[in-house]
């Protein structure tokens, strides 16, 4: 009795699975088939629809310092790359695991259409159970991830030191412009506004180091968008390099007001002697 308690169980599940795909609906607290034909078409998924989380999955791997290649070996299991496909329900779940952790209602399922759908229809009928080739995905991910390089820990010495002399010497101007970014007062800035504000100061930063910034502010939120900026002159600090700019503001200072001094002694010299 139990096992056919449990076979029915199944069936039921495996139905309802069925109608989350779009190929059954309910009536009468029952499932009924629907006739393709009646299947109600969905927009395809496009590249703008997803781009911003490939982004965030080349920050991620970066941040846990995994290479592109470990990263496929992690994904793509022994049973995945024997059946040589794999189906939008399967990579859904792989996207929601790590190292990738898309986990915001939805977004998982959308990108996993986006790899698997056929690109040529302006509209599809959602299937989770739809495949394509692995070789085909794999390709997909590649280049929807972008290429990336984990630093050596000489070139993240050598990255850092400039990032932090640049900081360090343009410090108050970067607070300032960046305190006065929309959601600043909120705690935090996107990397397009660190962008921006590096931009509205003219400050010659590299590719390089802008990259660098961004992905060690990011190690902190894991949000690209919400970056703590604050933290920005926390962690990248000289002191001496502060010290030295301070010095030379100090001297600037009193140089300014030695020849202010001088001035007005020798204005009212010239007054004083201009009454004899």
């Amino acid at each position: 009795m139990k096992l056919l308690l449990q076979e029915k169980e199944d069936i039921e599940n495996h139905l309802r699975e069925l109608g989350a795909n779009g190929q059954f609906e309910q009536e009468d607290g029952n499932l009924k088939r629907v006739p393709t034909r009646n299947l109600k078409k969905i927009p395809r998924v496009r590249p703008e629809d997803v781009h911003q989380f490939g982004v965030l999955m080349n920050l991620r791997l970066r941040a846990s310092r995994i290479p592109y290649d470990e990263v496929e070996k992690s994904v793509f299991k022994e049973g995945i790359v024997k059946k040589g496909c794999i189906s939008i329900k399967e990579f859904e779940e792989i996207l929601k695991g790590d190292p990738f952790r898309i986990r915001e209602e939805g977004i998982a399922l959308l990108i996993a259409r986006y790899f698997i759908e056929d690109a040529s229809d302006d509209f599809v009928i959602l299937e989770r159970d739809r495949t394509l080739e692995l070789s085909i995905v794999r390709s997909i991910m590649k280049n929807f991830i972008g290429p990336y390089h984990i630093l050596t820990p000489k070139e993240d010495k050598r990255v850092r030191k400039a990032v932090t002399r640049l900081v360090s010497k343009y410090r108050a101007n970067l607070r300032q412009v960046l305190n006065n970014k929309p959601t600043a007062k909120q705690g935090f800035v996107s990397a397009k506004d660190i962008r921006d504000g590096f931009k509205e100061l003219d400050l010659n930063i590299k590719p390089e180091e802008y990259d660098y910034l961004v992905l060690k502010l990011f190690e902190v939120s894991d949000d690209e968008k919400k970056l703590d900026h604050q933290l920005l002159f926390k962690t990248f600090v000289d002191e001496k390099e502060i010290r030295r700019l301070e010095a030379l503001a100090q001297a600037a200072e009193e140089h300014q007001n030695g020849e202010d001094h001088h001035h007005a002694y020798a204005e009212e010299k010239f007054e004083s002697d201009d009454d004899d």
